[in-house]
């Protein structure tokens, strides 16, 4: 059964090293409807230090960049930074190998803005991770954050990719969190929450991603944008 999912699930990062390749190509409609959206939140960022937590393959990288930011990208995944390291060469961004389910390698207060973007499905202890962005996160700076949308697990999705070798479907380790979870964790942090929105998969985006097809007016993605403190950046 060729397509069939595995019932383990792969250690998540060796799963994102075996996923590098195809990363940007396999036509994951979520990846699509998430490019799509989350570079027109961000706002005027020119001059400013972005750290985008989970870079993956460098996929919002080069639009921060573009935009007019310096940027530290990090991953735990050595193949995925290898993608981005070979198509982003500017001098404005750096790559960083780290876990960043682990302390941030950075002093308090060295950015004016955090990425992170369809990481925290992997995320335990994700009041942890909030902890640590709202201490490298300048005051008044801004946490941007997408994630699939909870509901997408009703229907069966998590994060996979498919083997190019044996065309087995690979489900990587993934955490259920809720709506209230992030609102909570965000909060508990001393976090303010400027912006929360969820978005549906279209028949515009099934059209150009045919996996969509079954999540037309279902909730895909959820995006949240976070202060810290003195206001929103």
């Amino acid at each position: 059964m060729k397509n069939k999912p595995k019932n383990e699930s792969s250690p998540v990062r060796r799963g994102y090293n075996n996923w590098a390749k195809q990363y940007d190509t396999d036509g994951n409609p979520l990846m699509a409807l998430e490019g799509g959206i989350v570079p027109g939140l961000w706002g005027d960022i020119k001059g400013k230090r972005i750290v985008d937590l989970g870079c993956g393959t460098g996929r919002h990288v080069n639009r921060l960049i573009k935009d007019g930011a310096e940027v530290v990208g990090i991953d735990f995944s050595e193949k995925m930074l290898k993608e981005a390291s070979e198509k982003i060469s500017s001098g404005r961004a750096k790559f960083i190998q780290h876990d960043i389910r682990k302390p941030l390698p950075f002093d308090d207060n060295q950015f004016d803005g955090i990425l992170s973007t369809l990481v925290f499905e992997h995320i335990e202890n994700i009041e942890s991770l909030f902890r640590e962005m709202k201490r490298i996160c300048k005051p008044g700076g801004f946490i941007l954050i997408s994630e699939m949308h909870p509901a997408m697990r009703l229907k069966g999705a998590q994060a996979a990719y498919t083997n190019p070798g044996t065309g087995e479907k690979i489900k990587l380790r993934s955490i259920n969190h809720t709506v209230s979870d992030f609102v909570k964790s965000a909060i508990n942090c001393g976090l303010n929450i400027s912006d929360i929105r969820e978005y549906e998969g279209t028949e515009k985006l099934a059209a150009k991603k045919p996996r969509a097809k079954k999540y037309i007016s279902w909730p895909m993605l959820l995006i949240l944008k976070l202060d810290n403190g003195d206001g929103a950046y």
